[in-house]
């Protein structure tokens, strides 16, 4: 798990320096909020949609005897979603780590 966090601040690290050469820093704490805001909302529809692949559709598909090639399709969505799950925690953390650094900035 340490590893895996180390690899994670590191995907943050460069999600950060991505989005600092696209954007500048924030203008207000409501900017922030809402560039916070939308990245966690796109996180957690990716999060949703990781449960419905595996509790409507892989779950069922297991209960129905469905073929292999059936569960497998569901258990990529799966592995797909979580990916963009994961992706998009990521940027919420980056632009966290962006309003923090915002507001040091103004106190400069």
């Amino acid at each position: 798990m340490k590893k895996l966090l180390k690899e994670i601040n590191l995907c943050v690290s460069h999600e950060l320096e991505r989005a600092n050469a696209q954007f500048p820093l924030f203008h207000s704490n409501y900017e922030a909020y809402g560039v916070l805001k939308e990245e966690l909302m796109k996180m957690k529809y990716e999060e949703n949609m990781v449960e419905i692949s595996t509790d409507d559709q892989y779950w069922n598909a297991i209960r129905s005897n469905m073929s292999k090639d059936a569960m497998e399709g569901y258990l990529s969505d799966v592995q797909k979603h979580a990916e963009n799950c994961a992706a998009g925690a990521c940027q919420v953390a980056a632009m966290a780590q962006k309003a923090i650094d915002s507001m040091n900035q103004e106190q400069r």
